[in-house]
């Protein structure tokens, strides 16, 4: 019975570890898919030699770029790599640029997407380093392009942390969940370490 109870908790958080990480690699092939678009949308095909197929190029390029560090670099660990921050400060920026360009506040919104995977993979402390560069960037592109009105940037800059934190905090809960599994599992091991020794001593006693 506690062997069947302990490949059950095992499963169940390996079951839970798999379902976030699919999440958050699907926002993140989501938020991908969505700057691609942009990109073909802002590149002029007739101004490259490349002609047609140029931004399909770049967005290809920079989609596996993204993909091979994230693949390598992301979610290994409690904390983030240099390089995934550095690449998703990079990918950010390329994204406060091309929303510039876009007045439609549903694409708008998908600038959030980084944040809401750093919310998912990693601890408050990092969601909060993620929103902050997030609303950082829109407050400059708004500033420097006025693509948006200041009441709008407010409530836009307010929805990044709200959602940030919200799906944090529903993660950390998850993760002490994970944590307090683990600890059981600990215990149960040592109890059955326990139990085999004092099995193998009555033994030798006998």
């Amino acid at each position: 019975m506690l062997i069947g109870r302990r490949r059950y908790l095992i499963s169940d958080i390996k079951i839970t570890h798999d379902k976030i990480k699919q999440a958050s690699f699907a926002i993140e092939y989501i938020y991908l898919a969505y700057i691609s678009i942009l990109i073909i949308r802002q590149i002029n095909p007739n101004s490259t030699d490349f002609g047609f197929y140029f931004p399909f190029v770049v967005s290809i390029v920079l989609a596996l770029l993204y993909s091979v560090v994230m693949y390598f670099y992301s979610g290994k660990s409690t904390k983030p790599s240099w390089i995934e921050i550095i690449v998703r400060l990079v990918y950010l920026l390329l994204a406060g640029y091309l929303m510039s360009d876009i007045r439609n506040l549903s694409v708008q919104i998908i600038i959030v997407l980084p944040t809401i995977v750093v919310a998912l993979r990693y601890s408050r402390k990092y969601t909060v380093i993620m929103a902050l560069a997030t609303s950082i960037v829109i407050v400059l592109s708004v500033v420097r392009y006025s693509f948006m009105e200041y009441d709008n940037l407010f409530i836009f800059v307010s929805f990044v942390w709200l959602i940030g934190l919200l799906v944090n905090v529903f993660m950390e809960t998850e993760r002490r969940v994970q944590r307090e599994l683990q600890k059981i599992l600990e215990k149960e091991k040592l109890a059955a370490i326990g139990e085999m020794a004092a099995g193998i001593a009555h033994e030798v006693r006998n």
